[in-house]
Formats: structure tokens, sequence, C-alpha cells
């Protein structure tokens, strides 16, 4: 079995060659290898939104990628688009918590944008599931958090999490774009264009199928908290225990 996990949220440049080199070159020769060494399982994560019209590079290349292995007839396909998957040491979260350590006043791009985060974890255990299961083979499965959110209210809920007092100054759609163009142009990409273009559809599912693989989906309130308190040494040796259990 191969499970594909690979992505990228921004390229070096701006014309989508980037995204066509990992969400579909890639692909290609992930299925390649698995004919030639004769695989006949694949897990291949994708995104929500994939392959929407007049989309980002981001989700028309992944909707490219998730097309090329399910047209591999000699293969079973499983594929997994998620909302934006939250957990310890995510690159959601704690993104923005590091670039609110940097100021007291947030201007926030797209602040209406709506998501409902995925846990990491239900999304691995959805994964396990489907694994050996027939009825999984050549599906689609849309994987969202049990709510949704605002991109606002969730910058919001890492300023408390993280214990930040700052003031999220809301872009409107013009701001926004500006934001995105001049940000696109700094090394690390805090929000590019191609991000501000993602961010015009709300990534939320219009069915959730994390039910049909045997998974309840739990909300931010529910997981985020352990991973910003404090725990005794004693506390994190009963964690590790749990851990080693499962």
């Amino acid at each position: 079995m191969v499970v594909n996990l690979i992505a990228i949220l921004n390229e070096k440049g701006r014309d989508g060659r980037g995204f066509e080199k990992v969400h579909v070159e890639l692909p290609k020769k992930v299925v390649e290898a698995c004919q030639v060494n004769q695989i006949k399982r694949l897990l291949h994560v994708s995104a929500l939104n994939s392959g929407a019209p007049n989309s980002s590079h981001y989700l028309r290349t992944k909707g490219e990628g998730e097309n090329i292995v399910h047209a591999a007839t000699d293969l079973q396909v499983t594929s997994f688009k998620p909302s934006v998957i939250f957990g310890e040491d995510d690159e959601f979260f704690n993104r923005f918590i590091k670039l609110l350590r940097l100021t007291y006043v947030f201007p926030l791009a797209c602040p209406g944008a709506k998501f409902a985060p995925v846990w990491v974890d239900d999304v691995v255990n959805a994964m396990i599931n489907s694994i050996d299961n027939p009825r999984h083979f050549g599906k689609r499965y849309n994987l969202c958090g049990p709510k949704v959110y605002t991109l606002q209210q969730l910058v919001e809920y890492a300023a408390k999490l993280a214990k930040l007092p700052r003031l999220i100054f809301p872009l409107g759609n013009r701001l926004s774009y500006l934001q995105a163009a001049v940000f696109e142009r700094v090394p690390t990409k805090p929000l590019s264009l191609d991000n501000y273009r993602s961010l015009q559809i709300d990534s939320v599912c219009s069915e959730n199928h994390l039910s049909d693989l045997g998974v309840t989906p739990h909300t931010i309130e529910f997981v985020m908290p352990q991973y910003f308190t404090t725990i005794t040494p004693r506390a994190q040796y009963t964690r590790y225990r749990e851990q080693a259990r499962r």
C-alpha cells in the first residue's frame, strides 16, 4: 500500500508551475511506481474544493492530481478531501500564533472565509478504516469537523489559546487582495494571491463523509486546549502511556 500526503500551500514563483510539479506530476509518478512494483492500494490526500472552476492554482492542481490517481484502473484508490487540518504542531493555528506574536494589531485578510477544521487524528483514523474495505475503493471523501467558523473566529481563538491579547482588524476585499499581493513577495509568503483565491471558496462540506468511515469528528475546542496547557511530568507520563496503548 502507498499513501500520498505530499502537498504545498505556496510555490516559489507565481505561475502555477510549482503546484503542477507537486500536485500533478508527482501523483503521476506515484501511480507509475505502484504499477511497476505491483502495488494495488493507494490512499491519496487531496483537498476540499479540489478542481473547483476558476479557482487558485492550488485547488486546480489538487483536482488534476486527484483525477490522475483515480484514472488508474489497475489501482484501488481512495482519496480524502479535508478542510483545513488542525492538531499539535499544525501549520494553521501555530502559523497564526507566530504572526500574532509580532504585532498587537493584526490586519486579517478574508476574515469572512469559512472553514470546518478537521482534527488530524480523525483524518488518520478515517484513512485507516478505509484500507481493507472494498466499499471504499474508488471513492472520494470530503472530511470536515463538526463546526463551521469564519477565519476571523479561528484567528481570535488562536490568540486566546496562546494568551495573546490582540486586536484582530478585519480587512475588506480590496485591502485583502492588496495585502496578499504584498505578502507574497515576502520570503516566507505568509499570504499569497493564490491563497487569496483559495479563500474565495468556503472550505466547508456539503456532505461530510467521516461518519461513512466510522469516525465521529472532534471540535477544535475539545482538542486544542490540551496542547496549550502546562503539563506536569506525571501527566505527561500518563499521556505517553495512553498513546502507546492505541
